[in-house]
């Protein structure tokens, strides 16, 4: 009796130095499961499709590869005007020369592309522009899942941000779209980012990455938009109403804004030396500004510079890619997007009543599956955290207000609102439900990748 309850104990005690071990390297562990399911994945896509006798075909000849899996994964839809942009340089196909759909995708993911080839012929290495969009993509969708990783440490434990991570990169949408070259993953990165830090409050990192994240997929300047009321709902739990609301006041004058509290800071380091002091005191003295006046005035400065402002600034950034954008282009991008796509801003949900029209109910509703998803992990933590639901939910209500061809894409837009899977870890009351969901987001996502190569329209 005694052996046993000894032998138990050292199973225990085994067993909570490998947890122990799995939460000091949290971030290794999450790296590690998440290149061997996923190789796993492809290894069985592939073996599949041999061994179905399926092939490549040859609908966009010009970027195969002749390496089946590269071809499969870097061929597909929206995948060829990506290389269109990253092989020729610009935003021209010399062989569809009337085509401008070319011009409604952003440019950050085929630059990456680009540099990757350019790299390789640095090693005289010859990179086909469809391998390069394949490798661009998927070691994006790792520094996706790394990033989401320490992003969900702000909120959970080693263990639930473990879980989170895995559901988040093989939800379903974000899996098949960070797989293939599409420029989900590189959003994603820098969306996630950018959330990190504006939660860190280094809000000029926050609107730098988030920039990135908009001149990779152009919906990314939605989130500028919604950063505003998050941040001001918490400058009012701050410092209350009366000096919050004044926040409204300097967003428009925000770039004035910077350079006042600049020199404001520049004043107060020069202030250090005594005969900057004394030349300070002279002046104030001149000015009859006394000790109170001093203080209203830097209150005022403090009061209207909000850290809002630098991501506001770094906002900027893709709004002058798009006027850029819509000087060189042959049309506003506004009348190509609807030219192309018949797609235009209507209100919430529009594409959805569009596809009920159809008469086709059953797939309206499995393709907006993944929005009611998002809806639903918004309002789930809607006294709990406002701003994740702000975040979850402005989004989903942003991606589904388009018409036409968005209303088919709906489930690729709501797949690249991060936070749902981060809230679904966290409100499961165990580990082996997370394991439940996740194998059933695999199942699901095998399928939908499988048709996404096959052609099939389905989640497009």
């Amino acid at each position: 009796m005694d052996g046993y309850v000894t032998e138990n104990n050292d199973r225990r005690d085994y067993i909570a130095e490998i947890q122990e071990w799995i939460r000091n390297h949290a971030v290794v562990v999450t790296i590690f499961i998440f290149l061997t399911i996923k190789t796993i994945v492809l290894t069985l896509f592939i073996t599949l499709f041999t061994q179905l006798g399926l092939t490549v075909g040859d609908r966009y000849p010009p970027f195969h590869t002749g390496d089946t899996l590269v071809d499969l994964l870097g061929t597909r839809w929206d995948s060829s005007f990506y290389l269109i942009v990253a092989e020729n340089g610009q935003y021209f196909d010399p062989d569809r020369p009337t085509d401008t759909r070319v011009w409604n995708f952003a440019p950050l993911y085929p630059l990456f592309i680009r540099i990757l080839m350019d790299l390789g012929k640095l090693f005289q290495i010859e990179i086909p522009v469809a391998t390069a969009g394949v490798l661009v993509a998927n070691f994006f969708s790792l520094t996706s899942t790394i990033a989401f990783f320490y992003m969900s440490r702000l909120y959970v434990n080693e263990e639930k941000a473990i879980g989170a991570t895995l559901l988040f990169s093989f939800f379903p949408t974000v899996f098949v779209f960070s797989t293939v070259a599409y420029a989900e993953p590189v959003f994603l990165t820098f969306a996630i980012l950018s959330w990190y830090f504006f939660e860190k409050k280094n809000y000029s990192l926050s609107g730098f990455t988030l920039a990135l994240a908009t001149l990779a997929r152009f919906p990314g300047a939605l989130i500028f938009f919604l950063y505003i009321p998050i941040y001001l709902g918490r400058k009012i739990k701050e410092i209350g109403w009366r000096n919050s609301l004044g926040c409204l006041l300097a967003i428009p004058l925000f770039p004035i804004l910077i350079i006042i509290r600049g020199v404001h800071l520049i004043t107060l380091k020069l202030a250090l030396s005594d005969k900057t002091a004394s030349l300070i005191k002279d002046l104030q003295q001149k000015l009859n500004v006394n000790d109170e006046k001093r203080k209203k005035i830097n209150h005022w400065i403090y009061f209207l510079d909000i850290d809002l402002s630098w991501v506001l600034i770094f906002g900027i950034l893709p709004l002058g890619w798009i006027l850029f954008a819509n000087i060189t282009a042959p049309a506003p991008l506004s009348e190509i997007t609807y030219t192309n796509w018949g797609a235009k801003f209507a209100y919430p949900f529009a594409g959805f009543w569009e596809m009920l029209d159809t008469g086709d109910i059953k797939w309206t509703f499995e393709k907006y599956l993944f929005v009611f998803f998002s809806i639903g992990m918004g309002l789930i933590v809607l006294k709990k955290r406002p701003s994740f639901s702000l975040l979850i939910i402005g989004q989903a209500l942003f991606y589904t207000g388009y018409t036409g061809i968005h209303a088919w894409g709906a489930p690729r837009y709501t797949g690249t609102i991060f936070l749902g899977p981060l809230v679904l870890a966290e409100e499961l009351a165990s580990n082996k439900m997370i394991a439940v969901i996740l194998s059933l987001f695999l199942t699901y996502g095998f399928i939908v990748l499988w048709r996404f190569c096959n052609w099939d329209t389905w989640l497009i």
